[in-house]
């Protein structure tokens, strides 16, 4: 049976309507998928304009092959921090499984360090500049300490090696409560004034981890050192440096230390003056030793050597370190002053230490209620009953450190650093 022209007509017609149908589904499916595509590349650039940088996955995370594994500091690309925080802070991006599916943490580092020293007034001096309503606490010990740029990013404690090194996100996290209230606390332009420091007194001086570095690896002295390391990440970093008397110094760090670490032996932790110029003795004498085959910057920035010592006379060596950090940082980063000084102007110094972090100025009323109360972390009651140092010992540690403070008061311009009444 013939088939009807026009149902000849009508069927090829169908054909050409299904194809067009067919083709022009393509097309728009084309389109939009373009389109869902130029969207994603457009908001991430768009992300990137508002955040200054496009942060990866890895910025912070390293590759390691064991868990033990040192993290390369100055490997890391600088963040480029946001212009609407004082602090130095940042947007890294997290990417979940659909890489459509980003989500932006905030990131900070420490405006200011307070580097040291050990026993010269460090928690006293954080804890009241903590008072200002623009510092704000972190979750480090004391709200102050968090040990990481000397010690535990090594696995190093006092008086210990061997440990899990914390790794840089964990130094990160300690900082996250604080981040929240930095990010809450805003003026009308937006512009966040709120800082956190970072007062770890063992930063000046324990340079011993300088041999896990991986740019020091085959050297016989380092290159690199933890202000190269900081610098490297935070640049205009602000640095306070409180120091005292190296032989007081020593005698409080003596009594402080010894009762509370595993380390010693009992007849090691007794707290008298008789076991503290034993322990002088021996420690002058491991130091001759060592600087007869050894530079002194060998001695004094080798782990093996503090451990043996079981008494930390080498924080005094203050000009030692302090070269090490100005040749880092330009000399207007960095807040100085004597512990002696503190103690008779606390106000003074309080009030200048804020300037020196560009704070808002407070008035004459809240600086007199944040100088108020008795000194923090002093001698305390059970170990009042140890009488002074010998004049032996302290004739032995003037001997020792003097050379050091002549070279620190010319360092710093001021002969007050040579501690010679």
């Amino acid at each position: 049976m013939k088939a009807n022209p026009f149902q000849s007509h009508l069927l090829s017609n169908m054909k050409y309507m299904w194809l067009f149908i067919v083709s022009f589904t393509m097309i728009i499916i084309i389109i939009l998928n373009s389109q869902v595509f130029i969207f994603k590349l457009w908001t991430k650039d768009v992300y990137s304009d508002q955040i200054k940088q496009r942060i990866d996955l890895t910025y912070w995370r390293f590759n390691y092959t064991d868990p033990d594994d040192l993290d390369d500091i100055l490997s890391l690309k600088k963040p480029n921090y946001l212009k609407t925080y004082k602090n130095p802070c940042w947007h890294e991006a997290l990417y979940g499984s659909h890489s459509s599916n980003i989500k932006f943490v905030l990131r900070c580092l420490p405006y200011f360090y307070l580097i040291g020293a050990d026993k010269c007034g460090t928690t006293d001096l954080f804890l009241r500049l903590l008072k200002h309503p623009e510092i704000i606490k972190t979750k480090a010990y004391f709200s102050k300490e968090t040990m990481w740029w000397a010690w535990t990013r090594f696995g190093y404690s006092v008086f210990t090696r061997g440990l899990s090194p914390t790794h840089f996100l964990g130094y990160l996290k300690i900082f996250n409560s604080a981040i929240t209230q930095i990010q809450a606390r805003n003026d009308p332009e937006d512009y966040h004034q709120c800082i956190i420091g970072d007062g770890s007194p063992n930063a000046l001086w324990d340079f011993t981890g300088w041999n896990k570095i991986p740019q020091n690896h085959g050297l016989t002295l380092p290159k690199y050192l933890t202000p190269h390391c900081i610098h490297h990440l935070t640049p205009d970093a602000k640095l306070i440096i409180i120091l005292r008397n190296p032989i007081d110094r020593l005698f409080s760090d003596f009594l402080f230390v010894r009762e509370k670490h595993k380390a010693f032996k009992p007849s090691q932790r007794v707290r008298s003056r008789e076991n503290f110029h034993v322990q002088v003795v021996n420690a002058t004498n491991n130091l001759k030793k060592c600087i007869h085959k050894n530079s002194l910057k060998y001695c004094l920035f080798n782990k093996i050597f503090h451990l043996d010592s079981f008494l930390r006379f080498e924080v005094g060596f203050y000009s030692v370190y302090l070269k090490e950090w100005f040749k880092v940082f330009p000399r207007n980063q960095f807040y100085i002053l004597r512990s002696e000084d503190y103690r008779e102007n606390m106000k003074k110094h309080i009030k200048n230490i804020f300037k020196f972090l560009n704070l808002t100025k407070l008035p004459e009323s809240d600086l007199n209620k944040i100088k108020v109360g008795k000194l923090i972390n002093t001698r305390r009651k059970d170990v009042k009953h140890v009488k002074p140092m010998f004049n032996k010992t302290r004739k032995l540690l003037k001997d020792l450190y003097q050379p050091f403070n002549n070279e620190l008061a010319v360092l710093l311009k001021n002969d007050k650093y040579r501690w010679e009444t």
